[in-house]
């Protein structure tokens, strides 16, 4: 057990530390190396990718990726599981809703985390804003509020010595803070907090993430004087213990591990740190990241795609004559298109063209890329970049067979959303003075207001049996409003308008094209149908509309098949081409044609 109070203690805890920040360094180094691809060469001139990235396949995975997994800021629904608890659970719900949107950046903390777990670990911490410390956490951060901050890797430690995170004798993140401030806030050991300037390199010497924006400068201006601590987590001791970071980096060394602050930890027997492992490795606690596992292909991709590069740089058009027949090459030069001149030997002078990109490697990097989309899972449907199938219904299968290649991301996605919400939501449940007032949407044109203040929170929301799920982390497009509700009215409303109609009861039409007219973007529909004074389905199935029921007559279904062209199928006839197969005339003109 690791006591605060105890210095040989706290050196061995420090020792524990710093041993586990360098098993830590190359992972650290690969997470910056995936970055530097990630950003290209022109994004910083002292850090940046040594190489040009002309086809940047790591940008559009993870962009693909993070917006299959983290779209927009979730919503939560609260359940209880008992009848006499779905009034506080309302209460909870329509409470959590406002504050992830509104009073905290959720939204952008969770799309920071869930890239950073595309180059290694997405990690949270969630807590409670210190007092006298809210304006180092950022102008979002109030005193006494929860708040849900991403941590980097470069600021992170977890003990490396365990298989699994629940075996973790401790865990902790790094961050900085106003000097003045820390002198403040600290408890004991105010004289070993000093002023820290480098944020360039970590203590072992590798170069932080920050610094590609930042520049390979070792000082760093800034408005006042800054200081580093590390907030460790002891989950045996159920401990929260902050230490200045000069000392951890000293320790083992000639320094010693000083304790400034001891916060007895009585929230989530998970502690405060929530870790997102997108693809775990059995008995290690650090995972293989999808940008790792695809950094080989993007690297060949690269590569090949430069050298077809220079090798069309070094294309040339030229003419070559036999010598002795000057005259006539000068004749070649100077002649303009569509002229005739007289030539002494027509043979003698002859075009050439030398070099250009070779067809085999043009043929191998349409492979590399193809490859690239396969082993992530069919990229090219996954992120819309162009249909797959030349029916819209296969092209949908397609989609939806793809994405079970990115749906065990999303579960554990979900999961740790889940995890943050819930603990975010017991803080704001046990606060004893966080008073809120939120308007619950009754109507389009009407609201209420509902109280979420301390003297209806009794007790711990464990107490209560209540589940919160969140939902809504894709965008719901007008697009994909408008296709649920056609969904809605074919499979559900339709097939009970008899029974509706026999209780006099229909769908408002009046409403259900207003809608789509929103949704589609299409305002003059609403002029397309004039209503004099019945607007429900049953008046115009009826009759007592006035136009005397559904018209009859023959309808004629006509079903054109025109050709298109999907892009795996225009890269397989290029190959060809390229390779010198044989390819059909039908299969050379699908090239020309736009994508269906």
């Amino acid at each position: 057990m690791v006591n605060p109070n105890d210095q040989r203690s706290m050196d061995a805890l420090g020792k524990a530390i710093l041993h586990s920040r360098r098993e830590l360094q190359d992972f650290r180094s690969a997470r910056l190396m995936a970055l530097r691809q990630f950003v290209g060469s022109h994004y910083h001139s002292q850090s940046k990718a040594g190489d040009k990235v002309p086809i940047n396949l790591i940008e559009m995975l993870v962009s693909i990726y993070t917006r299959q997994l983290a779209a927009t800021c979730p919503q939560v629904n609260v359940f209880a599981r008992n009848e006499q608890n779905k009034a506080p659970a309302f209460r909870l719900e329509l409470a959590m809703n406002h504050i992830l949107k509104h009073e905290m950046p959720f939204e952008r903390n969770l799309r920071i985390v869930t890239k950073d777990a595309m180059f290694g670990l997405g990690l949270m911490k969630v807590g409670v804003t210190s007092l006298g410390l809210h304006e180092a956490y950022g102008y979002m951060h109030d005193s006494g509020m929860p708040f849900a901050d991403p941590v980097s890797l470069d600021d992170w430690v977890h003990d490396m010595t365990v298989p699994r995170f629940e075996l973790c004798g401790f865990m902790g993140d790094r961050y900085r803070i106003p000097l003045d401030q820390a002198k403040d806030w600290a408890d004991k050991n105010k004289d070993s907090i000093e002023e820290v300037t480098n944020r360039t390199y970590n203590e072992h010497g590798d170069i932080r993430a920050e610094a590609m924006s930042q520049g390979l400068d070792a000082e760093k201006d800034t408005v006042v004087p800054m200081t580093e601590v590390w907030d460790i987590w002891l989950p045996r001791e159920k401990l929260v213990v902050t230490i200045p970071a000069s000392s951890i980096s000293q320790a083992g060394y000639a320094g010693s591990a000083k304790v400034l602050k001891v916060v007895e930890w009585d929230g989530r027997e998970a502690g405060p740190y929530h870790i997102l492992n997108l693809n775990e490795v059995p008995s290690n606690t650090m995972p293989v990241p999808p940008a790792s596992l695809m950094m080989d292909l993007h690297d060949l991709a690269n590569h090949v795609f430069r050298k077809l590069g220079r090798q069309a740089e070094r294309q040339k058009s030229m003419a070559v004559y036999r010598k002795g027949s000057e005259e006539d090459a000068e004749t070649f030069k100077d002649a303009s298109d569509g002229e005739a001149y007289g030539m002494d030997d027509p043979s003698s002078v002859q075009p050439v063209d030398w070099g250009g990109p070779n067809p085999t490697n043009l043929a191998f990097f349409i492979q590399i890329r193809e490859l690239f989309s396969y082993l992530g899972g069919n990229l090219d449907t996954l992120g819309g970049l162009s249909p797959q199938a030349e029916t819209l219904g296969q092209d949908e299968m397609l989609a939806a067979n793809a994405s079970q290649r990115v749906s065990d991301m999303q579960d554990q996605t979900v999961s740790f959303t889940r995890d943050v919400v819930c603990h975010i939501g017991s803080l704001v449940w046990e606060d004893p003075v966080y008073d809120l007032e939120v308007q619950h949407k009754v109507t389009e044109n009407y609201s209420i207001p509902v109280k979420f203040s301390p003297d209806i929170r009794k007790g711990k929301v464990s107490d209560y049996e209540i589940d919160i799920e969140p939902f809504s982390m894709q965008h719901n497009t007008p697009a994909r409003r408008l296709k649920a509700m056609g969904q809605v009215m074919q499979q559900y409303i339709m097939p009970m308008i008899p029974v509706m109609m026999a209780k006099g009861e229909a769908p408002n039409m009046k409403r259900i094209l207003g809608y789509v007219s929103k949704y589609a973007n299409l305002p003059e529909l609403n002029e397309f149908i004039e209503f004099v004074g019945q607007d429900t389905f049953v008046d115009q199935m009826s009759g007592r509309g006035g136009g005397g029921g559904v018209p009859a007559g023959d309808r004629t279904v006509t079903r054109v098949n025109r050709p298109g062209a999907t892009q795996s199928g225009k890269d397989d006839v290029m190959k060809r081409l390229l390779l010198g197969s044989n390819v059909q005339d039908s299969e050379a003109a699908a090239i020309g044609r736009p994508n269906s």
